[in-house]
């Protein structure tokens, strides 16, 4: 029992300090001390008691020591300077705005800091490759136009490249139109009106001109519907004119095999007489309708009103005048040629032809070229030419030397005054065939000299062409009346150009004294690869053959040779046997 007495003391002592070491820690905890108390014994926890003095925990007391000395500041180093910034290109220069890209930026000076830039789009996202490459990521969806890239880098250095990006605009695909859906036409029963002129009157029934008369029309429908909106009117305004109205009337409907009139108030004026020849006029009448389904219908018929004999006449009281036939002096002109033209003017109309002039290459000469008129200007005048009357005019005219071989048209504009004090023009063409001669030069290319009858002789032949144009040589032929002519060589030459020569061999026996004319003929092609044949002739001095001269009895029994004789016993006996002495 004492002994319990004398641990009781130094046991609540320890009890107390383990509860305020686990208030302590429910504190920190947030646990309940009630929850704790509760798990250890069941019993209500004692209020906590205070420490005795002598077992608070003492408190270390503080030393004071020398403050430490604080370490001196180290100087920084300068900032290096950064190398200038410099954007060159950029890829691709293109994007589609509905997928955005990558933009790959080529350059100088980049840092890690280098950020890319779309000027009036905003900061891209960018990664730093090396210093003189940066990628860029462009998103999708931005707007399309055009774009300046700009870098810019942590110093505040930048650069620009002005439209480097061009952001395009998402294609549009056309899509197909739908068909519409085919409409159901209504079933029509084939079928339409026919108008025809069934009948065509005058009053009065002969027309002279600038008298007015009335022409009645008789329509009928020959077809399956009713013609609706008869128009009827006249074409040919020219020759027919209306009098107190119009030259167009309308008809009332016309049914289904229903005939209609319509009459008209014309004239036909005074130049009917002049293309008139005989005495009926064709008049074209024009009809137009419609059905009862709208559709429209229009068609043309002639029909012919009678003359009056004297107005049918009229036309052919009228002067006309033709060109009948032409001729040249030379017949083949050539550059450079000096020609007479020769026309024959024939009046083949009813009435006489005044104050003709007759303009060649027209009133003003344009249609003159390659030709120049000489002597005189290129208008002739003839007063008065009777009805089937001729007369016939002449003109010198000059082929230009530079003219090329072909057919020229040359205008003849005839101008004269009729019965009715009219001017009447026409204009008729001759054609001129103007031919390009070769310009050759031929003879002997070595003196022929010596020709003798009977002997043979060389007829050594040149042929030059001194012209500018090529000829197109074929075959050259040697003739002559009074020599036999053979061909040492061949005689084909072949084309020639301008300054060019080609030459052949020919052997000639004289069978006669005197001059012999050699005939050299050239066969060629001309510019329109016609067979021509151009001719020179060349002449050598034939000499007789001397006589042989006749020898004396001297002379020759000089030249004989001499005899040998047999003995006069081998002689006799010779002659005895009959052989001869």
């Amino acid at each position: 029992m004492h002994n319990l007495t004398h641990w009781r003391a130094p046991l609540t002592r320890l009890i107390t300090l383990v509860l305020l070491l686990v208030t302590a820690a429910s504190i920190s905890l947030g646990m309940p001390l009630r929850a704790l108390a509760q798990k250890g014994d069941g019993g209500a926890v004692p209020p906590p008691v205070a420490p005795e003095p002598a077992q608070q925990v003492p408190v270390k007391p503080t030393v004071n020591r020398p403050p430490t000395a604080a370490p001196e500041p180290t100087a920084t180093p300068p900032p290096t300077a950064l190398p200038g910034l410099d954007l060159d290109k950029v890829e691709p220069s293109r994007l589609p705005t509905v997928l955005g890209g990558t933009l790959s930026v080529f350059g100088s000076g980049f840092t890690p800091g280098t950020l890319v830039r779309l000027v009036d789009y905003g900061l891209l996202e960018t990664f730093f490759v090396s210093d003189t490459m940066l990628k860029a990521t462009v998103p999708p969806n931005v707007r399309p136009a055009k774009y300046d890239v700009e870098v810019v880098r942590e110093d505040g250095a930048g650069d620009r490249e002005g439209g480097a990006l061009r952001i395009e605009p998402e294609e549009v695909i056309p899509t197909a139109t739908p068909r519409p859906d085919p409409t159901v036409e209504p079933t029509i029963v084939p079928g339409r009106p026919q108008l025809v002129i069934e009948s065509f009157t005058t009053d009065p029934a002969e027309l002279e001109p600038d008298v007015p008369f009335t022409v009645t029309l008789s329509l009928a429908n020959h077809g399956n519907r009713t013609a609706n909106n008869v128009l009827l009117s006249l074409s040919n305004a020219t020759a027919v004119v209306p009098v107190g109205g119009s030259n167009a009337t309308t008809v009332p409907p016309i049914g289904v095999g229903q005939s209609a009139t319509a009459s008209l108030r014309l004239a036909f004026t005074d130049t009917v007489t002049k293309t008139v020849t005989s005495d009926h006029l064709p008049v074209s009448v024009d009809i137009e309708y419609t059905d009862y389904l709208g559709g429209n219908y229009s068609t043309q018929q002639i029909v012919s009103v009678r003359l009056k004999p004297d107005a049918a006449d009229a036309a052919s009281r009228e002067p006309k005048v033709i060109v009948d036939t032409y001729t040249t002096d030379p017949a083949t002109l050539a550059p450079g040629d000096v020609f007479t033209l020769t026309l024959d003017v024939l009046n083949v109309g009813k009435g006489d032809t005044r104050r003709l002039t007759m303009a060649i290459g027209g009133d003003d000469g344009a249609g003159l070229k390659p030709f120049a008129v000489l002597g005189a200007g290129n208008v002739r005048y003839v007063s008065t030419i009777p009805p089937e009357d001729a007369v016939s005019l002449s003109q010198v005219l000059m082929v230009d030397g530079s003219a090329e071989s072909g057919v020229y048209n040359l205008p003849i504009v005839l101008s004269y005054d009729g019965s009715d004090e009219q001017r009447h023009q026409e204009t008729q063409v001759l054609n001129l065939v103007v031919r390009r001669q070769p310009q050759l030069r031929i003879g002997f290319y070595r003196p022929v000299m010596g020709a003798m009858v009977g002997q043979p002789m060389d007829l050594p032949i040149e042929v030059v062409n001194i012209g500018r144009k090529l000829i197109n040589i074929n075959v050259v032929e040697v003739v002559c009346d009074s020599m036999e002519i053979t061909m040492s060589g061949p005689n084909y030459v072949g084309p020639l150009d301008g300054g060019l020569s080609g030459s052949l061999d020919a052997m000639g026996i004289p069978m006669t004294p005197g001059e012999a004319a050699v005939e050299v003929r050239v066969h060629y092609l001309d510019d329109f690869d016609q067979p021509q044949v151009y001719t020179a002739t060349l002449t050598t001095e034939v000499q007789e053959m001397p006589p042989m001269p006749t020898p004396s009895a001297d002379e020759i029994a000089a030249n004989e040779p001499p005899v040998d004789r047999p003995p006069a016993a081998l002689r006799f006996i010779r002659g005895f046997l009959g052989f001869g002495s």
